[in-house]
């Protein structure tokens, strides 16, 4: 029996769509299958965070962001799956940050506590929030502009005054 070369076509064309769609998602950060260490952060305000952007401890990548979705139709908190590559023990009091990176994409940092009980799989870490860079920025720049517009006001006046004697 001979298989007809129609047949060898469109088995290998069902093939090659199917590779080309896991190799697509396994590039967005999504797996066909759910496993592997899970830990849940729900945050106010995600910051730019998207799926697949690393969380750190400590400077060391130990996992990516799997999933993003609303808590409540509100949108009033966001929950943030976090996917560890191995099992790490994470104290219970620790808390995750959103980091901010002006030059490439934001992250997760995960402040240690200092608790000897650890987070198990599928708990909900303690999330604080953090200014921005920009934000930092500008509470230092800010008092500078007022003194800057009251010295421009007080160089108007002086300027008046100099142009009615001349």
């Amino acid at each position: 029996m001979t298989v007809s070369n129609e047949t060898k076509v469109g088995a290998l064309t069902a093939v090659a769509i199917t590779l080309l769609i896991l190799s697509f998602n396994f590039l967005k950060g999504k797996t066909l299958l759910k496993t592997g260490n899970y830990l849940y952060a729900v945050y106010s305000e995600t910051k730019g965070i998207k799926i697949s952007n690393p969380v750190y401890v400590k400077g060391f990548q130990v996992g990516a962001v799997a999933d993003i979705e609303n808590a409540d139709p509100n949108i009033a908190s966001i929950i943030v799956s976090i996917k560890l590559t191995d099992h790490y023990n994470i104290p219970v009091n620790s808390v995750a940050v959103i980091r901010e990176n002006p030059l490439g994409t934001p992250s997760i940092d995960i402040q240690l506590g200092d608790q000897k009980t650890y987070l198990q799989e599928g708990d909900t870490l303690q999330t604080a929030e953090t200014k921005g860079m920009l934000s930092g920025i500008m509470d230092k720049v800010t008092p500078v502009t007022a003194q800057l517009e009251k010295t421009i006001q007080s160089l108007d006046e002086v300027l008046k005054n100099i142009n009615t004697i001349f």
